[in-house]
């Protein structure tokens, strides 16, 4: 491409920084922006400490759809300097960066362009809003939670943020604090359905739930074809023992939204505590059939199925395990150490993953996740039962063994290390703790992660590797889901390296995006306390 850059008589670098900032900005003026960044870029090139050219070389690689590179430029404006005195539209720049950032699914970025243009403009609502809202997509409540509390201080009168700050509330499980929100969002907006739903599900948290049958009821008369509002309606009424008048209530949700998993999943339950068992396993499974990542569902089959089966054959409890050999699964001797656990209770049925940390005798300790034995308020609940299921490859009409196990210890409710250890008596003889590595794992290495996730089968294999560390967590690429929590990440010695807490969407931003570190955030993330931290609180509890 013939340059169409006028060249600058011989004069101080700062005046040819100048001269060239001007040439800029008249082939900005004019739409030129290829032109326009050649500009600025050659005076950059004059003073390299220019912050007014990065400013303009932004906002034109911004036009040019250049939305990481325009990014770059405008920080390294405010680098250069912090105090640095803005054209009146940066902000909007700023916020309209971040929200083509936000498409292109650059959440990170976003998140740092709508900063910015908050702190050019903090009374432009708009990037507020923004901002609380891509926090939110990446599950950072505390921060989005005091975004929205600050856009209210601007805007009292503001409904919007009032329902984003329940929002926040609610998925910090700060169940109070959203009811809260929810209430002064509904005194500005009293006839909205969508915030009177989220109002009664904060009513479910906090079990009022004949307060939340109320509200569900107003919400239905504001909204009555959303399907949804019935279906909140019949689960309140479920809470209560409403069963007829809650299958009621699901029956119409799904006249209104046929294809909706979690309404069928609703069914088969209300219809099981009827004793209607084919009719609540064929709706648990057209639920699993529109969702397979229905983990009620799933559960809800398995267990019925399981109890079904032992209650035609008794004698399946006393059959020998079908366990295939090492030559037919090389990683048997792993999957026969790691184990399902099934938790239920009056309030909460789930599964989750454990492993065999140490065995005495016919005595073992499985580490697994605090909030994979307590509920949504992570606490232990009276008369709950737990088991473990021990892996093996029945054949189609048969169970796999499984033993009861107790809490033997967990971390407190508020303690950051989400972590339990079970104990279980007469473990199979076979089955032997895991090696457990005290080393760092390297950025980039190789790991394994077994577990039983909601989404695919149980002891599932996940291949993925390292994507960064700290002294209080993995990063990992790899695919996990609800269920995998408390399972172990193996390096490529089979060793444990980390505890797997959470599946997430998103890896922290690496300091430097190499192609291992692209490549790897395609995977998504998964989150693990690494072994140190778990060890020394093993050590504390005497294992």
């Amino acid at each position: 491409m013939v340059s169409l850059l006028v060249a600058v008589p011989l004069v101080s670098l700062p005046m040819a920084a100048r001269y060239y900032l001007m040439q800029g900005d008249r082939f900005l003026q004019q739409q030129q922006i290829s032109q326009a960044i050649e500009a600025y870029s050659t005076a950059i090139r004059f003073q390299a400490n220019f912050a007014t050219v990065y400013l303009r070389l932004g906002k034109a690689l911004q036009k040019n759809q250049q939305f990481q590179e325009a990014l770059i430029a405008y920080d390294k404006a405010f680098l250069i300097n912090p105090r640095l005195n803005v054209e009146p539209e940066l902000a909007k720049d700023l916020n309209r960066l971040g929200v083509a950032l936000s498409k292109e699914n650059d959440l990170l970025d976003a998140i740092t362009a709508y900063q910015r243009a908050v702190s050019v403009d903090p009374l432009l609502i708009e990037a507020q809003n923004n901002l609380g809202e891509a926090l939110l997509s990446q599950e950072e409540w505390q921060e989005a939670s005091q975004v929205f509390a600050q856009i209210i201080q601007f805007d009292p009168e503001n409904a919007a943020a009032y329902t984003n700050l329940g929002n926040a509330f609610f998925q910090g499980e700060q169940w109070s604090q959203a009811s809260e929100a929810y209430e002064k969002a509904l005194e500005l907006k009293p006839q909205n359905a969508t915030i009177l739903d989220r109002y009664a599900q904060a009513l479910v948290k906090l079990e009022r739930f004949q307060i939340a049958e109320n509200i569900y009821l107003k919400a239905i008369t504001l909204a009555p074809n959303r399907g949804d509002l019935y279906n909140g309606l019949g689960e309140v009424l479920y809470q209560q023992q409403k069963i007829p008048e809650a299958i009621a209530a699901y029956q119409q949700a799904l006249r209104l939204g046929p294809k909706k998993a979690v309404i069928y999943k609703n069914l088969c339950y209300a219809r099981h505590t009827q004793r209607q068992y084919e009719e609540a396993l064929k709706l648990c499974r057209q639920a699993r059939a529109l969702d397979p990542s229905e983990g009620g569902a799933k559960f809800y089959i398995q267990e019925v199925e399981r109890t079904l089966a032992i209650y035609k054959n008794p004698q399946l409890l006393k059959m020998p395990e079908r366990i295939p050999s090492r030559q037919r699964d090389p990683l048997i001797a792993l999957k026969r150490s790691i184990v399902k656990i099934i938790v239920k209770t009056h309030s909460y049925r789930g599964i989750g993953t454990g492993w065999l940390v140490k065995r005495e005798g016919k005595k073992g300790w499985i580490v697994t996740n605090r909030h994979v034995i307590t509920n949504s308020e992570q606490k232990e609940e009276e008369n709950s039962h737990i088991e473990v299921e021990f892996y093996s490859q029945p054949l189609a009409g048969e169970v796999r063994r499984r033993k009861a196990a107790k809490i033997w210890q967990k971390t407190a409710p508020n303690d950051g290390l989400d972590l339990a250890v079970l104990e279980v008596s007469n473990i199979p003889q076979d089955i032997q703790p895991l090696s457990l590595s005290g080393e760092p794992p390297p950025i980039a290495s190789k790991i394994t992660v077994i577990g039983n996730p909601i989404t695919g089968d149980d002891w599932s294999v996940a291949l993925g590797a390292v994507q960064s560390t700290t002294d209080q967590a993995l990063f990992l690429s790899v695919s996990l889901a609800p269920g995998n929590s408390g399972g172990p990440v193996l390096n490529s010695n089979e060793q444990v390296i980390g505890v797997v807490v959470k599946a997430g969407l998103f890896c922290p931003q690496p300091a430097v995006n190499t192609p291992m570190n692209l490549s790897l955030n395609k995977l998504g993330c998964g989150v693990a306390f690494p072994m140190p931290l778990v060890q020394a609180r093993l050590k504390n509890w005497g294992l």
